[in-house]
């Protein structure tokens, strides 16, 4: 917390050499955030809008089923909180209004990878706030 303010963020970390498998649903995950974040048009999207542009890369790659997570959630003066980028939440998203992104891809004893950064709604697309790399660390 900052005065007040909540933050939430997350990476992933892979002990040992990934497989290919991890590393296709690694940057699915990471296209997946990106797409979503490109969309968070203040005015323009929802928050199940941009929740399907997210399932839509996962899907795309074949994994759909194994997105289970929503997209994220409102953050603020609580780490969770309205609105939900899910499906069935109909909010506008508006300029300044904060989310956590953090699409994953999480199939039980094959993979789980999942990325969070905080995100500001922008009438050109979202603002991460994050300054850390999403790149995959491996820990040999």
């Amino acid at each position: 917390m900052l005065e007040g303010y909540c933050s939430d963020f997350g990476r992933t970390v892979h002990f040992g050499e990934p497989t290919e498998e991890f590393r296709r649903c690694y940057d699915l995950v990471i296209g997946s955030h990106d797409a979503a974040i490109r969309e968070m048009k203040s005015g323009q999207i929802t928050a199940e809008g941009a929740n399907a542009v997210a399932r839509a890369v996962i899907e795309k790659g074949g994994y759909g089923e194994h997105f289970r997570h929503r997209l994220g959630h409102g953050i603020g003066l609580d780490v969770h909180e309205p609105a939900f980028l899910t499906q069935g939440d109909t909010t506008v998203l508006q300029t300044g209004m904060a989310f956590t992104v953090e699409p994953s891809i999480y199939w039980p004893g094959h993979v789980g990878t999942r990325i969070e950064d905080i995100v500001i709604v922008r009438p050109e697309g979202g603002e991460v706030l994050n300054q850390i790399s999403n790149s995959l660390y491996v820990v040999n």
